[in-house]
């Protein structure tokens, strides 16, 4: 499961953690992620990420998302992944 995260990253905040990683032998320059990392002790409403997650929108902030599956043995909690259509404010 872990090679599925670093290889096909699901979350948002995931893929921009990953992509602000700079590499030896590219070209690309690392993505800078905005903010800081959530506090821990008094963590956000909410998706715990969205904070500095590219693709929060008002539902992000508001409620916390359950465990959406995205494959057979993988989930991840996300709004952008949710059954139900994305609200307008989404990205």
């Amino acid at each position: 499961v872990a090679d599925e995260v670093i290889l096909d990253p699901k979350h948002p905040y995931t893929q921009k953690l990953l992509a602000s990683i700079p590499r030896m032998d590219g070209a690309e320059k690392p993505e800078f992620l905005e903010g800081s990392p959530p506090d821990l002790v008094e963590p956000p409403g909410g998706c715990r990420f969205h904070p500095r997650c590219p693709h929060a929108f008002d539902r992000c902030g508001a409620e916390s998302p359950p465990p959406f599956n995205v494959g057979e043995s993988r989930s991840v909690r996300c709004w952008l992944y949710a059954p139900e259509d994305p609200p307008a404010d989404a990205p």
